[in-house]
């Protein structure tokens, strides 16, 4: 998982989340907005000094109500604030999620459905190279990992 991106420990990974939703009116969430939402979808009043303390780093040991309200309301295993391996799970399905909402993107995972392990490695080296090329990557850099063909697999 990527410290950058995420940040470090239970703050670094809600303030992940938080980042990722947004209000009624397209923006991010105040402390107030997020407060309501949390209640409205769990039942569990979360204070906003809570929130915030917990945002900030000023609480690392929180009741356990409060962080399975949390994960229920953001949609995430309760491990994601606990475990590596669970966040590193969450962020890439994340990051998955976002570049599938690309229509490009989209359309050619669509396309590729059905493809053979043989053709969609000919493809993510083609989507590497271009992605080098357009100085998004840095060369060697491969991003698609697929599976090894099975025996018999072309």
């Amino acid at each position: 998982m990527s410290e950058e991106a995420v940040g470090a420990g239970l703050a670094g990974r809600l303030t992940y989340l938080v980042a990722l939703t947004r209000g009624h009116s397209g923006r991010p969430m105040s402390l107030n907005e997020l407060v309501a939402a949390v209640h409205g979808a769990t039942g569990v009043r979360i204070g906003r000094s809570t929130l915030n303390k917990l945002l900030e780093g000023n609480i690392t040991n929180p009741h356990l109500h409060t962080i399975a309200a949390l994960a229920r309301f953001f949609g995430v295993p309760i491990e994601f604030f606990t475990q590596d391996e669970v966040a590193d799970r969450v962020v890439a399905e994340v990051d998955l999620l976002r570049a599938l909402q690309s229509r490009g993107v989209h359309s050619l995972a669509v396309r590729a459905e059905g493809l053979s392990d043989a053709s969609l490695r000919l493809l993510a080296n083609l989507v590497d190279q271009a992605r080098v090329a357009e100085g998004l990557d840095q060369p060697g850099t491969q991003i698609f990992h697929p599976r090894q063909d099975a025996p018999g697999d072309t």
